[in-house]
């Protein structure tokens, strides 16, 4: 009798402990990923106030409003790789590590299984956000998709390869995988694959780009979680990143010799009805034109390729993808969210960049 009661008097103490233990445990991982987002607000104002300035200088030099947008979107870029995300990156670094991620090798079968399945992601996430932006754009008209393609095509070819190819994947590796994983992993596996998505998509600062970057940032960031080395993400995140920019590439080469960037419709009229008499009287302009038609008809055909074969990596082997406990702190599973998301830091990035996004869906 006197054993039964001293049990019982055990379990009425446990019980409070690990109810005050992950309370505790829950308090303290807020504060750790409230202060990831108020240095990652930090970095986003670092990053607006270095383009404002540029925009201001432009402006500045050319009163008439007459200077080339191309060329201030290449030193806005050039400015963001040198200088901003740098010193965004020492900002981060203000914020507590958590334990190292341990490392796992990759082999080259998994990195091609994974790139097919991520760029499977992105396609079908990209199609959801081209249609949820034609959507809000039917009734009020904001950004133009199309201006941003634009955009990306008046870069000089070199320079387009360096900033989406090379430069992009090893610093937003850095920034959204590296950098913000390794303080978040410690309140588990599930919250800094989330916020590294959701961090990641709402940086791109438009609809159609959040949808598919979130996704494309949450695989990503399950792939650094499990191997600890950021140099394979990196790596997928080239791969999908220069499938793009073969198309743009592709795209500036049929549009040699025509008024503007082709776009659309215009593209499949060119390739299917193309001006013979005008190809007949410059070879070399035929030259082109064809090798770029033929390029261009491959690489939709291995964007159709990469597509399915995704899916069925997908079908096949994601059920086998999961998340590992915590193995510092442990948040609850009904707070993980309002943890992870609703801090003071957390809110202040989301809303600066939902205004953003906004601003941009309006016009």
């Amino acid at each position: 009798m006197k054993q039964k009661m001293e049990s019982n008097a055990m379990n009425q103490t446990t019980v409070p402990m690990r109810e005050q233990e992950s309370k505790y445990i829950t308090k303290l991982a807020r504060k750790q990923l409230s202060r990831i987002g108020f240095v990652y607000l930090a970095g986003t104002v670092l990053l607006l106030a270095l383009e404002l300035s540029l925009v201001r200088l432009f402006q500045f030099g050319n009163p008439a409003g007459g200077y080339d947008s191309s060329v201030l979107t290449f030193c806005n870029l050039f400015l963001r790789f040198v200088l901003g995300y740098p010193l965004m990156l020492c900002l981060i670094h203000l914020v507590k590590k958590g334990k190292p991620i341990p490392e796992k090798k990759m082999k080259a079968g998994s990195i091609f299984t994974a790139f097919f399945m991520s760029y499977a992601m992105a396609m079908i996430a990209n199609i959801i956000g081209l249609l949820l932006t034609s959507i809000i754009n039917a009734f009020h008209e904001g950004v133009n998709i199309t201006d941003l393609q634009e955009t990306m095509l008046a870069l000089p070819s070199v320079w387009l390869i360096l900033f989406v190819c090379v430069g992009a994947p090893v610093f937003e590796e850095l920034i959204f995988r590296k950098a913000l994983i390794d303080r978040a992993i410690y309140c588990g596996e599930g919250i800094a694959i989330a916020m590294s998505g959701v961090m990641f998509g709402l940086f791109h600062g438009n609809l159609n780009q959040f949808v598919y970057a979130a996704a494309l940032g949450a695989f990503f960031a399950f792939i650094y979680v499990r191997t600890g080395k950021i140099r394979y993400t990196m790596i997928l995140h080239a791969m999908v990143n220069s499938m793009g920019t073969i198309g743009t590439l592709l795209l500036k080469l049929l549009s040699e010799g025509t008024d503007g960037y082709l776009q659309g419709t215009e593209v499949l009229t060119l390739v299917s009805s193309p001006d013979l008499y005008g190809l007949l009287k410059d070879p070399l302009s035929g030259v082109m034109y064809l090798g770029g038609a033929i390029g261009l008809c491959i690489w939709l055909l291995a964007i159709a390729a990469f597509v399915i074969t995704g899916i069925i990596l997908w079908i096949i082997k994601g059920k086998r993808l999961f998340l590992l406990p915590p193995r510092e702190f442990s948040v609850p599973k009904g707070k993980r969210f309002s943890t992870a998301f609703l801090n003071p830091g957390m809110i202040c990035f989301s809303m600066v960049w939902i205004l953003l996004i906004g601003s941009s869906l309006l016009g």
